[in-house]
């Protein structure tokens, strides 16, 4: 059940429908819903979500290129390789 966070979703897809490049970081205190309310804008769009990992840079470079990929055949060297890859798309 996803309750009480309309005013964040509105503000999201307001961002979002602009053909313009948006940005949004959303804080706050453990526990308080962010991926959650991130997971509830997504639904229904095309995306990728990929929630790092307290582990090292290349525990999540692995998790991200998987994602990205979506399979285990890809994994990007750095972020700056990954990057790199997404301005040439």
């Amino acid at each position: 059940m996803f309750v009480g966070r309309e005013s964040e979703l509105i503000k999201l897809e307001k961002m979002y429908s602009t053909n313009e490049f948006q940005f949004a970081v959303i804080y706050g205190r453990r526990r308080v819903g962010k991926t959650t309310l991130i997971r509830e804008f997504l639904k229904n769009k095309e995306s990728l979500l990929y929630v790092s990992l307290e582990g090292t840079q290349k525990e999540n470079l692995i998790g991200l290129s998987r994602v990205v990929s979506k399979n285990d055949s890809i994994v990007y060297d750095s972020f700056e390789s990954y990057l790199m890859r997404l301005i040439k798309c």
